[in-house]
């Protein structure tokens, strides 16, 4: 599922679902996205996926595993938008990202500031709280 990223840590009826989810071990992976991934919206996504009798919960950062791409878009309205081109730049993850980030889930790696698995007790003691950088270990 493709979700807004505040769905992760929001309290306004979420956390239940979360509690839920995690303590019938139905998370599989969490993958926060950066934000402008989508020409729709700028703002921050998730990826999260499900599958039943998860013991480890694999979390991965993926907001620095990007690059920038500029898309051209015709406008949308009346004549004066249709006759224009805009760029708008975007995030996008080349197939290199896309398998590393899957291979960490499958692998379920702990790679310092990008990746950690983490159990559902874990996460309980974090409040259900399912933001990858609140377990992935961060260098100063």
């Amino acid at each position: 599922m493709i979700l807004p990223g505040g769905i992760l840590s929001e309290d306004k009826g979420t956390k239940n679902i979360r509690k839920q989810l995690t303590d019938n071990k139905l998370i599989d992976s969490v993958v926060v996205m950066p934000g402008k991934m989508f020409e729709s919206t700028s703002i921050s996504t998730c990826l999260l996926t499900l599958r039943q009798g998860q013991e480890g919960i694999a979390l991965v950062d993926a907001r620095q595993t990007c690059h920038e791409e500029i898309r051209h878009q015709r406008g949308e309205g009346d004549k004066s938008h249709t006759s224009r081109i805009y760029h708008k730049a975007l995030k996008a993850f080349t197939d290199e990202d896309i398998e590393k980030i899957v291979c960490a889930i499958e692998k379920r790696e702990n790679v310092p500031e990008f990746s950690k698995t983490v159990t559902p007790g874990e996460l309980a003691e974090g409040d259900y709280i399912l933001t990858p950088t609140r377990y992935i270990e961060f260098q100063e």
